[in-house]
């Protein structure tokens, strides 16, 4: 990408009358002289100081700001005249190795270019310029974007952090979470935190914290990605943390139901269903059995037809209770 921004930029590819052209001899020249170079060749125009402050901006996942550069430069001990940065940057530049957008926003042009970058800092450095660039997102970017707080969660577990990115990953779910179980983005993050949280000593999570995140994470898979290959072995972890906890236990039968029916074993679908069913105490209990009864009511089981209209009227009843309105177009299809 460098390389074809750098002949866009000399004008040996460019846009004429509607239609891309080029200067075939020109660009033939260019590669043959590039060729064998490594990507830090690009870097050649700058001393060891300027590469320094470029690998920091290089940790940036996203693009980045002249403010952002310094704030973490200072934080990670360089010690940096603020008044040179404008000038380096505007090198970067010309040399097509930054692009900048209308916000002045800076970015890498070339992904692994920056990912080379990067990966020439010491590890510990890395980890605290890591560090660093959460801290900023999160003093200086979360209180006006709460978005941010994804970015602020893949910092913090690149620098090791594993407990404030495990926090952030689940705030940033729960952010985009639509209570039905819909969104990909949650499900994305949901997904980001259960491995962190895999990472993690055992114990080291408070046990319903733990249940609750590998709950939503696994009942995600099912609407989202049903076909995880892993689903059984996690299935298995949450029966574990549903031991001796009997609305935990409603949770894990109304998962484990759930992917039953969507691998087609009635059976087990059925027996599953009317355990959870049979542990339903008081009307406080209905979001954990809603979707079941809805499930049981639309399945051919082997019921009367009179059981499961009635199964399934409550489950209609239920899910307007429960402002489940995503339950009801399967039901009504019946």
């Amino acid at each position: 990408r460098y390389y074809l921004q750098s002949l866009i930029d000399q004008k040996l590819i460019y846009h004429q009358e509607g239609n891309w052209q080029s200067r075939p001899e020109q660009i033939r020249s260019f590669l043959q002289e590039r060729q064998g170079r490594s990507f830090t060749a690009v870097l050649e125009g700058f001393n060891e100081a300027e590469r320094r402050i470029l690998r920091k901006s290089a940790v940036f996942q996203r693009a980045f700001n002249l403010n952002a550069l310094g704030w973490i430069l200072e934080r990670t001990g360089e010690n940096v005249n603020p008044a040179i940065l404008p000038g380096l940057l505007d090198r970067a530049l010309s040399t097509a190795l930054l692009s900048v957008d209308s916000q002045r926003l800076y970015a890498f042009r070339d992904h692994a270019l920056r990912i080379a970058l990067k990966g020439e800092l010491e590890d510990e450095d890395r980890q605290d310029t890591h560090r660093a660039i959460a801290a900023f997102l999160e003093t200086e970017v979360m209180p006006g974007s709460p978005d941010a707080v994804y970015d602020v969660a893949h910092h913090e577990e690149q620098a090791g952090d594993l407990d404030a990115a495990l926090k952030h990953y689940e705030e940033a779910a729960r952010l985009k979470d639509d209570g039905h179980f819909n969104s990909p983005q949650a499900q994305i993050y949901f997904n980001l935190a259960v491995g962190v949280l895999d990472r993690m000593p055992a114990g080291s999570v408070d046990s319903q914290r733990e249940f609750e995140l590998r709950y939503i994470n696994l009942y995600y898979d099912y609407h989202v990605n049903p076909t995880k290959e892993d689903v059984e072995a996690r299935m298995e972890q949450l029966r574990l943390l549903a031991e001796g906890h009997r609305v935990r236990r409603m949770k894990y039968l109304t998962v484990r139901t759930a992917f039953y029916f969507f691998q087609g074993r009635r059976a087990e679908m059925s027996e599953s269903g009317e355990e959870l069913l049979a542990l339903k105490a008081g009307p406080e209990d209905e979001p954990h059995i809603v979707s079941t009864y809805v499930l049981l009511g639309t399945t051919p089981l082997g019921k009367p037809y009179a059981e499961r209209a009635e199964i399934l009227k409550q489950g209609l009843e239920k899910s307007l209770r429960c402002n489940r309105m995503d339950l009801l177009p399967p039901a009504m299809t019946v």
